[in-house]
């Protein structure tokens, strides 16, 4: 609009010009009517602007060459042709201003120079605002997607850990049923029996019974158990960890720890825990290593825990077993990262961030 407004009063200009130094012809009328039409006719329909320009560009050198009073508005087609990128047009408005005469051609030339910067200048603005608009939808349409990424992140999250309460409670199931159910069968049987033969064999109804006795026990002991593993352990912290190694005499372990770690949240401690645990698990079992590295360092961003031993290792890709698996989901899900490496000796490096958010993402290489 404002752009406008100086087009027209580039025009008043002229008819002023006009109207003082000589009578308005029907010819003059025709050309400032044409013009003003398609000035209007540009600011309202800027899909057709580059032709319509050429046309106003067409109107200002051919009324410049019949009456030098047009040519200050040589200067607003140049100004014109350096903004919209048309910059061969600029020639022929060159052209017919070095044409004109002294009284004009000061005037003109130094109008053009302005309107050369200034059309360079508002172009360059020009770009870099729509660069900046571009660059904020391409951010905005970004920040979307990675709501929606966060959102689909977070719906899995809940699915994996439903599924994983599904999978342990099947699991327990199938244990009861497995173990304590049979038990219990047998044990309901053996009783049958010895109400049969308690009358005619008394020593031998007395050490079925013991024995049913004993089985008993054993089956108190396996529903104690399952009941133990159902039982949240919300007060874990970082003694636990420190019991762990303690008592762990396979090999020696160089332990280390830094940082306030009462900041470190229960589920965070638990995922420390039962990693580190099963990464003694592979010592005990595979590696074969004398001396196992352990170190733990929280701070308010995140808590990094690094596992090494000095084992035989292997060559190539780490066979994907149970216990890995475990210990990198336990990791994914609190929205951590970690790395795994057994080229020389088994060594573990994990990120827990200490305020999880859904998306978040940490980096760390096993070499850092």
């Amino acid at each position: 609009m404002k752009s406008l407004y100086l087009k027209l009063i580039y025009l008043i200009f002229v008819i002023v010009n006009l109207i003082t130094y000589q009578k308005l012809s029907y010819l003059d009328v025709i050309i400032t009517l044409l013009l003003l039409i398609i000035i209007l006719y540009r600011d309202k329909f800027s899909k057709y602007n580059k032709a319509a320009l050429v046309g106003q560009v067409i109107i200002i050198i051919f009324a410049s060459i019949l009456n030098p009073v047009y040519s200050p508005l040589l200067a607003l087609g140049l100004y014109e042709v350096f903004f919209n990128r048309l910059e061969i047009f600029a020639l022929p408005i060159l052209a017919v201003t070095l044409t004109l005469e002294l009284e004009f051609l000061v005037w003109s030339v130094f109008l053009l120079l302005i309107s050369w910067y200034f059309g360079k200048t508002s172009r360059a603005l020009y770009d870099s605002k729509v660069s900046l608009k571009e660059a904020y939808d391409k951010e905005r349409k970004l920040r979307y997607s990675l709501e929606k990424a966060k959102q689909n992140l977070l719906e899995s999250n809940n699915q994996t850990v439903y599924l994983a309460g599904l999978k342990e409670r099947n699991r327990i199931a199938v244990r009861l049923h497995d173990e304590l159910g049979h038990c219990i069968a047998g044990q309901l049987f053996q009783l049958q029996a010895i109400k049969k033969v308690f009358k005619r064999e008394e020593d031998k109804a007395e050490k079925m019974l013991e024995d049913c006795i004993e089985k008993m026990r054993s089956s108190l002991e396996l529903l104690r158990t399952t009941v133990h593993d159902l039982k949240p352990k919300e007060d874990i912290n970082i003694g636990f960890v420190d019991n762990l190694i303690n008592n762990f005499n396979f090999c020696k372990i160089r332990y280390n720890k830094q940082g306030d770690f009462n900041q470190i949240s229960s589920s965070h401690l638990g995922i420390i825990y039962f990693n580190i645990k099963e990464a003694l698990t592979n010592v005990v079992k595979h590696s074969n290593a004398t001396e196992v590295e352990i170190s733990i360092n929280s701070n308010q961003k995140f808590t990094r825990v690094f596992v090494k031993d000095n084992g035989r290792g292997c060559q190539g890709n780490i066979k994907e077993n149970l216990g890995l698996s475990s210990i990198k989901e336990r990791v994914k899900y609190a929205g951590g990262t970690i790395s795994i490496s057994s080229e020389k000796g088994f060594l573990m490096v994990f990120l827990l961030p200490q305020n999880s958010k859904e998306g978040d993402v940490l980096f760390e290489s096993v070499n850092s």
